[in-house]
């Protein structure tokens, strides 16, 4: 399920919230589990998404955690208010680590006195999928103790529900000596929606930032104003556990930092795309594309490399439309420096079924055997379908592949989809 995300203060929603109609709801006591079964006759949300609805009881404050358990689908969870006439998300979850199922799904908010927010109950699925039990528990985490940290730091950390819990989130918090006009960069990347935020000596936030590394990690640049002992902060978009990465210091490579910076071919290499019927290819580019069965094979793996070199922008990306008839083939090359990953994968083909309007029918990844994603939708009556593959881990700069398309008399696409393979 795909939500525009949200990061509100819960009292600050709750002034939207008068003269708003809700969902009929049962109150949830805390400690209790609490049966339920998703069916037809429940409502639905704005997406035509199957839900039952909760609420918390009157005087309950504090951190609080939904936890959902289902044996008969992938549980989600949403945490919000009711706001003109419409539901606006203050925290979701899907799979929360940890639970009983992988499937099963917790959040996290901050209820202060008198707030009553809406709690809702799906299937992944969206339909009325079975039977679950849901159960909210009053939490009390500890206050956020920093621990020191240098210019040059590389920390292997851990988001826990043990941790502080601030603004929303769980976090660990590092300080920092810095001096003014040092220019810090710092790099957070996760099992989870990264964030990072930065502190001044006097407590003032001096930048946060959500995505600004490659997918969904973060990355900040500060210039700092002055002497003293700054504070960073590594958490999370909405609330979640997982490992994390951290890199901090004055000098640092975290190679993409934002969007593709070439997004068009030249005309040299949009003239130089052959295709014969049997293979699609490229001798500017350095690829070909067999036909069904065959690998996708850099013919120069060295070009590619060097053209991701010093000076050369993060990443460059190359779209062709129409190979093999009915398909689109896009190439992207990302500097050394930056390791390509399945979240990557799995970003970009949603981004290339979100063009298209189309419902995704089926979402798969095979990273620790084949290196990518596979995904299946609905283009009015047919099925189209993306395949994402990235290059194995010892090249010098990644390579990612991604093939989008429908089947054509004669042949299947996927059947072309599972047989390619970056190297």
């Amino acid at each position: 399920m795909h939500r525009l995300r949200a990061r509100t203060g819960l009292s600050l929603l709750l002034v939207l919230a008068a003269a708003s109609g809700a969902a009929a709801q049962e109150t949830l006591t805390p400690g209790e589990w609490s049966a339920g079964t998703l069916e037809a006759s429940d409502p639905v949300d704005a997406d035509s998404f199957v839900y039952d609805a909760f609420t918390l009881p009157d005087g309950l404050e504090g951190l609080v955690s939904v936890t959902v358990e289902s044996a008969d689908f992938d549980a989600y969870v949403e945490w919000g208010v009711m706001g003109g006439g419409e539901f606006i998300l203050v925290a979701q979850n899907d799979d929360f680590p940890g639970l009983a199922s992988e499937t099963d799904a917790r959040t996290y908010a901050l209820v202060g006195p008198g707030e009553r927010p809406e709690i809702r109950v799906f299937s992944l699925e969206g339909g009325p999928d079975g039977s679950y039990r849901v159960r909210v528990d009053r939490r009390d985490p500890p206050a956020p103790e920093p621990t020191g940290i240098a210019y040059g730091a590389d920390v292997a950390g851990e988001l826990s529900e043990s941790d502080g819990f601030s603004q929303g989130s769980f976090l660990d918090s590092y300080v920092f000596a810095g001096a003014q006009g040092d220019v810090v960069k710092a790099a957070l990347e996760a099992d989870f929606d990264a964030y990072l935020r930065l502190y001044g000596p006097g407590g003032e936030l001096l930048a946060e930032d959500d995505d600004g590394l490659f997918g969904t990690n973060a990355y900040l640049e500060v210039e700092l104003p002055a002497d003293g002992s700054y504070r960073i902060e590594a958490t999370s978009f909405m609330p979640a556990v997982g490992a994390y990465r951290l890199r901090m210091g004055t000098e640092l490579d975290v190679g993409p930092t934002g969007p593709p910076e070439e997004m068009l071919i030249t005309a040299e290499e949009r003239d130089g795309l052959q295709h014969d019927g049997q293979q699609v290819w490229n001798d500017a580019m350095g690829f070909s594309l067999p036909s069904p069965g065959a690998d996708f094979i850099l013919a120069d793996a060295a070009d590619v490399e060097a053209l991701m070199g010093e000076g050369a922008p993060n990443v460059h990306m190359w779209m062709f439309q129409d190979v093999l008839e009915t398909a689109q083939l896009l190439v992207m090359a990302i500097k050394a420096g930056q390791a390509v990953n399945p979240d990557m994968l799995t970003m970009i083909s949603g981004m290339m079924v979100q063009s298209t309007g189309a419902e995704v029918l089926e979402e798969s990844s095979d990273w620790d055997g084949s290196r990518s994603s596979y995904t299946r939708f609905a283009v009015g009556a047919e099925d189209a379908e993306i395949r994402c593959m990235a290059s194995p881990e010892e090249r010098t700069a990644g390579i990612i592949v991604c093939v989008m398309g429908a089947s054509t008399d004669g042949w299947s696409f996927r059947e072309v989809l599972d047989g390619l393979e970056v190297r």
